[in-house]
């Protein structure tokens, strides 16, 4: 199969839709398009061998462990759903108890994993419901820090400060 072969041809997600010419190592390089809409250039070697299936994104999709460890926005999901489905779980009085729910769409980590990597997830982050009151949905739910959603929670009672009750 000669190099100029590949134009239109598919690996995995990507599609090859230009020669590039010849790399620094006297290989053949292409512009490939990946299904999600991001472009890459790609070697024929790693083409052929199935080094390269995507822009990247593939490494994400579905993505629930890493090492076989569940990774972390794996772990914020499934809390996300314990808080507010889990009536033994502690935090279910102030979430599922209050009817707090998540919405039908993020029932599935998928349609949550791709909603998390669109709009600004880091493993510095945490979800945080714009409206205390509201459901985990895409409308309501953002990412911040730690320290943007303590100033953010909901008044919880009394506290104690210096010896002495206070309101929150």
């Amino acid at each position: 199969m000669q190099a100029a072969d590949l134009i239109g041809q598919r690996f995995g997600m990507v599609t090859v839709i230009e020669k590039l010419g010849q790399s620094k190592h006297r290989t053949m390089m292409w512009l490939c398009s990946c299904d999600c809409g991001n472009q890459i250039k790609a070697q024929t070697s790693d083409l052929r061998k199935g080094k390269v299936r995507s822009c990247g994104c593939r490494h994400y999709k579905d993505r629930q462990t890493l090492g076989g460890k569940p990774t972390r926005l794996y772990r914020i999901w499934k809390n996300m759903k314990k808080r507010c489905y889990n009536a033994n779980n502690p935090d279910f009085l102030y979430y599922g108890a209050r009817g707090i729910t998540v919405c039908e769409e993020w029932h599935e980590f998928s349609p949550f994993q791709r909603w998390a990597l669109e709009n600004g997830y880091t493993d510095v982050l945490t979800i945080d419901r714009i409206d205390n009151n509201g459901n985990y949905e895409p409308c309501n739910c953002r990412w911040a820090t730690r320290k943007e959603q303590a100033q953010h929670r909901r008044p919880n009672g009394t506290v104690i400060k210096n010896g002495k009750e206070v309101k929150s």
